[in-house]
């Protein structure tokens, strides 16, 4: 979207501090390598994890189990969403192109290639325009988005639940969780927010005894730890990251439309004091800078900014209230009830995002008025 998806997104970590203006940081990439793989753990709880000894073999089992199955989703994901946001840029770019070149076809009248020029970008613009309303890249984007999303979640709350069970028999339910998500990301019905907080029913049994501690347990103690500083702040300060540059985007956007907009205003004006010749030019120019700056606005529509930085905003602020509520006595019970509301304030901030995720962002921009285009 960006490069990942929004909101309940990427692995946290900071938006790039590139010198590239906030406004193009989001552009999609013409041709998309696939990556390295992320790790749904991120990267300062990946570093954390080394003082966690009592979690080593709850990670080793997370890695075998979650982490491919999160690459996977992840990288569809990355894949749909760069196919969706190329088409629609695409579409918006050629919808202007296709009104310079009318204005270009009105003010050479006498010449035969802009009319070639128009009948060309048209139909290109069509062929594009259907293929875009056959192909449903924004949907398969945002269901295997939703899916990378719980899978990320699931490694929290998996590693949350008593680990007394048998590994064999952990291991089976990881991958019918893993299984199940997968299910009804296929049926459609990952919608909205949804964690996987409750234990599966065979850990449950044989865990009844450890969740049912009430005073403090070394393994939950370090896995709280871990949680706070390489999830949860580590999500946060994404979340506001993204914010500031989301912020930043928005105010080049439109100061940018709008001083295209003035532009374009100003060389309507000139065109009665210059010489016939030049006229048409100067409305080919007007049309030029309003078709840049519809672009613009197309742009800042399909990406959200506005509405996104509000929304990242409000999640890092509700996390922030999360964190005070986290469980005085590390016992296991706390731990995995406090695990899961967070996943759970996570998760709806994705529904959110899903939701404010348009279909489609194309304008035709306005030209000027066609007595710009006419000689006296």
């Amino acid at each position: 979207a960006p490069r990942r998806a929004p909101g309940t997104s990427p692995a946290p970590r900071q938006p790039s501090s590139s010198r590239t203006p906030a406004l193009l940081r989001r552009l999609p990439r013409l041709r998309r390598r696939p990556g390295n793989g992320s790790d749904p753990l991120g990267e300062r709880a990946r570093r954390a994890a080394h003082d966690t000894p009592l979690l080593t073999d709850d990670l080793a089992l997370v890695d075998a189990e979650l982490v491919p199955a999160f690459r996977t989703s992840d990288e569809l994901a990355l894949a749909a969403q760069n196919r969706w946001a190329r088409r629609e840029l695409g579409l918006l770019v050629l919808s202007a192109m296709l009104v310079v070149a009318t204005s270009i076809q009105a003010a050479v009248a006498n010449e035969a290639w802009p009319g070639v020029l128009v009948a060309a970008l048209g139909g290109v613009s069509s062929v594009l325009s259907n293929a875009a309303k056959s192909a449903d890249a924004r949907g398969v984007f945002l269901r295997h988005r939703q899916e990378a999303e719980r899978l990320r979640s699931l490694v929290w709350t998996s590693l949350s639940v008593g680990a007394t069970a048998p590994v064999l028999r952990r291991e089976r339910a990881l991958e019918r969780q893993v299984a199940m998500i997968r299910l009804e990301t296929a049926e459609g019905s990952s919608q909205g927010p949804q964690t996987q907080s409750r234990p599966d029913p065979e850990l449950a049994s044989d865990g009844s005894t450890l969740l049912g501690r009430s005073s403090p347990d070394p393994r939950s103690e370090q896995l709280l730890t871990l949680y706070r500083h390489g999830r949860l702040e580590a999500q946060r300060d994404w979340y506001l990251a993204r914010q500031q540059e989301f912020e930043l985007a928005e105010r080049q956007g439109t100061r940018l439309r709008t001083g295209l907009l003035v532009v374009a205003t100003i060389l309507g004006a000139l065109g009665p004091a210059v010489e016939p010749e030049i006229r048409p030019w100067l409305g080919v120019a007007a049309t030029a800078a309003t078709a840049v700056s519809a672009v613009i606005t197309g742009w800042m529509r399909l990406q959200a900014f506005d509405v996104r930085a509000h929304l990242y905003e409000l999640t890092a602020a509700r996390l922030s209230v999360a964190d005070t509520e986290r469980p005085v006595v590390p016992e296991p019970l706390a731990v995995q009830t406090h695990i899961s509301r967070c996943e759970d304030v996570v998760l709806a901030e994705h529904g959110l995002w899903s939701e404010q995720t348009p279909r489609a962002a194309r304008e035709v921009p306005i030209a000027p008025s066609p007595a710009l285009h006419k000689p006296d």
